[in-house]
């Protein structure tokens, strides 16, 4: 789990908290001055010191070295602040190191930069297709916000003030397509929460992205952050949403185990209720969105 925040950095991970971490990631942001140069090697020499802390020099399986973001954590903060231009530079980075784990972090990150750049864009939405290919939803995204710790009480307190802040979303309706994304977490349960209206049924969707074939099912971790949502609006349903790009489609893809129940949720709008065990596996949904093209 600290692996998230420490990556390739050995310092990081045996010398450092999480919280140190953190902290010493920020503050390295805050020293580049211009992210459009990142990339490019053209920054400046105070710059350059705080770069090449966010990489490191990781030896791929093939004994090549390869200049990568330096973690999870990093590769999130910083295709959150530059978009599009990140990811591209970060799929480019995971063909060289072959690495499953990052290009796993790469994938998550592109589908929730996808999901921020259509931010406030009626026009712009993220489309999830079924394993047909066939497009069966179009995620809009009326507004995001990160939050940072798992904690459901600490949550709590910190969509309250999220309340405060965006007046609107005191009325039902304004809850509608809105992204909850957790920045600071350890938990694996879920990338994002999108919360949105249909058939006046306020919906809770927790979405996973990977490009695993397993995984473990933490149903545990959703239902305390249901139940800490709850608290604030009445929630209609609940969905569980594992997300792989399309070209990463995996036909067998099973859970190795589940741990928790959302019994007494309905599953999204419909009238069936959440069933308990292993059946809860077959009430999970599965999509697959286009992945961002790679730079050249």
């Amino acid at each position: 789990q600290k692996h998230h925040y420490a990556g390739f950095s050995a310092r990081w991970m045996f010398e450092f908290t999480i919280d140190e971490i953190v902290e010493e990631v920020a503050k390295l942001m805050r020293q580049v001055n211009d992210f459009s140069q990142l990339f490019a090697k053209t920054t400046g020499e105070a710059t350059q010191a705080a770069v090449n802390h966010l990489y490191a020099m990781v030896v791929t399986t093939h004994g090549h070295e390869v200049h990568a973001l330096v973690s999870n954590y990093v590769t999130k903060q910083i295709t959150w602040k530059l978009g599009k231009v990140a990811v591209q530079h970060a799929y480019s980075i995971s063909k060289e190191l072959d690495n499953p784990s990052f290009l796993g972090w790469v994938v998550e990150m592109d589908f929730l930069t996808q999901i921020k750049m259509a931010e406030g864009d009626v026009k712009q939405v993220v489309g999830v297709q079924d394993k047909k290919g066939t497009t069966i939803e179009n995620w809009d995204v009326k507004h995001t916000a990160q939050f940072l710790d798992n904690d459901a009480l600490a949550r709590l307190v910190v969509l309250k003030n999220l309340q405060n802040e965006l007046k609107e979303l005191n009325e039902l309706k304004e809850y509608n397509h809105v992204w909850l994304i957790p920045q600071k977490w350890n938990q694996g349960a879920f990338d994002a929460i999108y919360i949105y209206t249909m058939e006046s049924t306020l919906v809770v969707t927790f979405v996973q992205v990977t490009i695993s074939k397993k995984y473990s099912l933490k149903i545990h971790i959703m239902r305390q952050t249901a139940e800490a949502l709850a608290k604030l609006f009445e929630i209609g349903g609940v969905r569980v949403v594992f997300v792989q790009p399309t070209e990463k489609r995996q036909s067998d893809f099973n859970f190795e185990r589940r741990v928790g129940s959302l019994a007494g949720f309905r599953v999204g709008t419909t009238s069936i209720f959440w069933e308990i065990g292993d059946k809860q596996k077959d009430q999970c949904e599965m999509r697959y969105f286009k992945a961002t093209q790679r730079s050249r």
